[in-house]
């Protein structure tokens, strides 16, 4: 059975497992993408001029709006999958209904975060370097 077949037969499932886990690894890519941009940009003294001079704003604020837009889709998809199975699911543990609404509450949190760390933006300045 070819990957493609295999997902068109498992839809639901690799769905529900992307609702899960796109908010964590977004907010990985974004904190990491984010802390080595302003770590080697901001103040390095052997930091290219594009990025000593300001320019990691945009790198960071599009980092942070792709990563928080993929963030909201994963939760749109949880809500979506738990207002699906909501008294459908097998009553032997409900791990449909139960991966959906972890995947609301770490997505909700996981877009909080991202948010938030955006918001540093409005208070850092071009480096300035001290007198040697």
């Amino acid at each position: 059975m070819s990957t493609l077949a295999y997902v068109r037969a498992h839809r639901g499932l690799v769905l529900q497992w992307f609702a899960v886990l796109a908010g964590p690894v977004a907010w990985s890519a974004q904190f990491l993408v984010s802390y080595s941009v302003t770590d080697t940009g901001a103040c390095a003294p052997a930091a290219p001029h594009f990025l000593a001079s300001g320019g990691f704003r945009p790198v960071i604020a599009a980092t942070s709006a792709l990563t928080a837009a993929v963030t909201l889709v994963a939760l749109v998809v949880s809500y979506r999958c738990w207002k699906r199975l909501r008294g459908q699911d097998p009553p032997s543990g409900e791990r449909a209904s139960w991966l959906a609404v972890a995947g609301m509450m770490s997505n909700g949190l996981f877009l909080l975060m991202i948010l938030a760390s955006f918001l540093p933006l409005a208070f850092f300045s071009r480096c300035i370097p001290s007198p040697a």
